[in-house]
C-alpha cells in the first residue's frame, strides 16, 4: 500500500517536474526524473520488472507519436522554449513514461476496466494539458476542438496501453514459468 501511495505522489511529482521547469526552458529536467525513477522503480519492483520496461518503452513510443500527431494537426503546440524534438518535445515523452511508470501500480486497479479506464483518461488527460497550457508550455488554437480531441485520443490511449500492459504481463509470467 505504502508503494502504490509513493508511486502515485512519484507521478505527481514528475508531471510537475517536467511542466514547470519546461515552461522556463529547462526541458531536461522531465526526462532525466523521469529516468532516475525508471531505475529507481525496475529496482523496487523485480516482480513486475519485464512488464514494466516494456510498457514504458511501448508508452513512450505511442505517445511520442499521439502528440506529434496532435501537434502537426495543429490541435496544440509547444511554446519556443518548451520545445526540443519535434514534433513532440521530450519533456511530453517523459510524462508518457512517468504514466507507464503507475499503470502497473498505482493505476493497476484499472488494468481490467478498460471502459471506466477510457472514460477516466478522457476526462483527466485533456485537464493535464490544459494545466499544461495554464503554464505556458502548450498553446491550443481552438480550446473547444483541442479539448475534444485530446479526450478522443485518450480515450482509446488508456485502454490501449492497459490491454498492451497484459500482452507483456502475461509474457512475462511465461518467462518466469520457463526460468
Amino acid at each position: 500500500m505504502k508503494l502504490t501511495i509513493l508511486n502515485f505522489l512519484l507521478f505527481q511529482t514528475g508531471w510537475f517536474i517536467a511542466v514547470y521547469p519546461a515552461s522556463l526552458g529547462l526541458v531536461w529536467f522531465g526526462p532525466i526524473f523521469s529516468l532516475c525513477w525508471l531505475y529507481a522503480h525496475l529496482g523496487i519492483h523485480r516482480n513486475t520488472r519485464y512488464a514494466d520496461l516494456l510498457i514504458v518503452i511501448f508508452s513512450a513510443c505511442i505517445g511520442f507519436t499521439l502528440d506529434s500527431l496532435m501537434v502537426l494537426t495543429n490541435v496544440f503546440s509547444f511554446s519556443d522554449n518548451a520545445t526540443l524534438g519535434y514534433p513532440s518535445s521530450i519533456w511530453m515523452v517523459a510524462l508518457w513514461i512517468n504514466l507507464a511508470l503507475t499503470l502497473n501500480h498505482s493505476l493497476g486497479w484499472l488494468k481490467e476496466k478498460l471502459v471506466l479506464s477510457s472514460i477516466f483518461a478522457a476526462v483527466g488527460a485533456p485537464l493535464a494539458y490544459y494545466a499544461g497550457h495554464k503554464f505556458g508550455v502548450i498553446y491550443f488554437q481552438n480550446i473547444t476542438i483541442s479539448m475534444l480531441a485530446l479526450s478522443c485520443m485518450w480515450a482509446c490511449a488508456m485502454p490501449l496501453l492497459f490491454y498492451t500492459l497484459r500482452i507483456f504481463s502475461s509474457r512475462q509470467r511465461q518467462v518466469l514459468i520457463t526460468v
